[in-house]
């Protein structure tokens, strides 16, 4: 039935139908007695405002047409003009409360998005901290009771420090990757098309619908990568090199240039070839911006006295 049929067969029973409308509701009421007695006997039990009709006898004649010999006389009502102020202050009521439950639910959401030059520090209502790095987002929600569930997402790369609740655990959600935690400090980064976790301290699970697996770090230094081919790696990194991105700097404190190049491998999704396996066996000492591998590449050459030759992705050494 249509909305259209419908509102005729309501102006049939409140008497306010021409005679086109009643030859179809009739012809329709024909057709389904039982829909039609259904809509007839909703119509009787429904309270609302009632005027009189001008003749009884109309009332009579339209309930004749309806029914015809099917049926028992129909002594239908008419909707007054108090009854419609009535229908349209309820649709009113509730298009206020929707606007005002939607307006809620946004105030809700909140969103922050470091679009400065360093890292920024963001206190969450749990008393937790994020470092969020240089062009990422981290978001969540509260509940209607403005309490905050311990769920976060993130779009690049931050640095937790996780405020202990043992009956309560802390998520961080990236595109294809949940970490669990219950109290602890590390870094995720969803960068590059590949996920990357790195333990600092306490225990974590990191869940991932790409390759439907869960991994348990525990190691302070441990390392979790998924590429986005679903390929994996995990071990153990050094701790100073790679948490230094939170100073807007890299320190290089005696890291030998296997493990630079391996970090900037990690971090800048780059590829490195060296021609002289000797040579990653040397030092690095110093600092430089966490924003510019370029020139840490170019430090690795003049210390290991080779020369970059870069072929699509791949930087390599010789």
């Amino acid at each position: 039935m249509t909305g259209q049929l419908l509102n005729k067969i309501i102006r049939c029973l409140a008497n306010e139908a021409d005679e086109k409308d009643l030859q179809e509701v009739a012809s329709w009421r024909d057709k389904n007695p039982v829909e039609f007695k259904k809509i007839e006997l909703i119509y009787q039990n429904t309270p609302f405002e009632q005027m009189d009709f001008d003749s009884i006898k109309i009332k009579e004649v339209l309930a004749e047409r309806i029914y015809g010999e099917q049926g028992p006389v129909l002594k239908p009502r008419s909707y007054g003009l108090r009854y419609w102020f009535k229908i349209a202050a309820v649709f009113l009521l509730l298009a206020t409360l929707g606007s005002i439950l939607y307006f809620y639910n946004k105030s809700l959401s909140f969103e922050n998005t470091n679009l400065t030059s360093q890292v920024i520090e963001i206190n969450l209502p749990d008393g937790s901290l994020v470092s969020l790095d240089k062009n990422s987002t981290l978001s969540y929600k509260k509940s209607w009771l403005n309490k905050f569930n311990r769920e976060v997402e993130l779009s690049g790369r931050a640095y937790f420090q996780i405020k202990r609740d043992v009956t309560h655990s802390f998520f961080v959600k990236t595109t294809n990757t949940e970490v669990e935690v219950l109290g602890t400090k590390f870094t995720v980064s969803d960068n590059f098309g590949k996920m990357q976790v790195i333990l600092n301290e306490g225990k974590i699970r990191v869940s991932s619908t790409k390759t439907n697996k869960s991994y348990l770090l525990a190691n302070q230094g441990e390392q979790l990568i998924i590429n986005c081919d679903g390929t994996v790696n995990q071990g153990i990194i050094n701790r100073n090199l790679y948490f230094s991105w939170l100073d807007d700097k890299l320190n290089f404190d005696n890291c030998k240039v296997s493990e630079t190049l391996g970090f900037l491998s990690d971090s800048y999704n780059l590829k490195f070839e060296m021609k002289d396996q000797e040579a990653l066996d040397k030092h690095l000492y110093g600092s430089a911006p966490s924003d510019d591998p370029q020139l840490i590449i170019e430090a690795i050459a003049k210390i290991t006295g080779t020369k970059i030759k870069k072929i699509e992705q791949t930087f390599i050494f010789e």
